[in-house]
């Protein structure tokens, strides 16, 4: 993506929005729909509650949904989780790429891969949720391509998601300790 994009993002306005769409989000949206996935996941169904599960485990756990379960787990995946990872995408990107032009950092090899985790985290997430998705509305059967994509992308989203948060939370503990110490940020 181009520089432009990154300095747009990591704008202070930018970032202030994206902040207050995510505080906005999370009670109005995010707390509502985890009370009523809780009344159709059946125990142990969440895909995305977990950090890692086999295949076998993902079909038996597109299994383990009746039938409206399946219905609303589909339903809440292409409706309120496409607009999730945005949101906290936009967050931890915003928030990297702001970090990272107080930190006057061209965009070399650590800035480079930080705008890569953030970036995946949301990406790895929509894989995750169209292959769950296919799992749950192929019951009875249980297509085993589907299941392995599922149990890979699941960790690898957890990874991305927190390797992203680490960075951005040591890049301004960086620039804390840097302004800290009398040193131009």
């Amino acid at each position: 993506m181009s520089e432009r994009f990154w300095r747009i993002l990591g704008s202070a306005w930018f970032l202030a929005a994206a902040a207050a769409l995510f505080a906005a989000f999370v009670p109005l949206v995010l707390v509502p729909y985890a009370r009523k996935a809780a009344g159709y996941t059946p125990a142990g169904g969440g895909f995305d509650t977990s950090f890692f599960y086999g295949p076998r485990q993902a079909l038996d756990k597109a299994a383990a949904f009746d039938a409206p379960g399946r219905f609303s787990y589909i339903s809440d995946r292409w409706t309120m989780d496409l607009a999730w990872p945005l949101v906290y995408g936009a967050l931890f990107a915003s928030a990297a790429a702001f970090a990272l032009r107080r930190a006057d950092s061209s965009p070399g090899a650590f800035a480079l891969a930080l705008r890569a985790l953030v970036l995946a985290g949301p990406l790895l997430d929509y894989g995750e949720n169209i292959a769950a998705t296919v799992l749950v509305a192929s019951v009875p059967a249980r297509p085993l391509g589907w299941a392995l994509a599922a149990s890979a992308l699941t960790p690898a989203k957890w990874i991305a998601i927190a390797a992203a948060g680490a960075g951005i939370l040591g890049l301004y503990l960086a620039l804390a300790v840097r302004t800290l110490s009398g040193r131009r940020p």
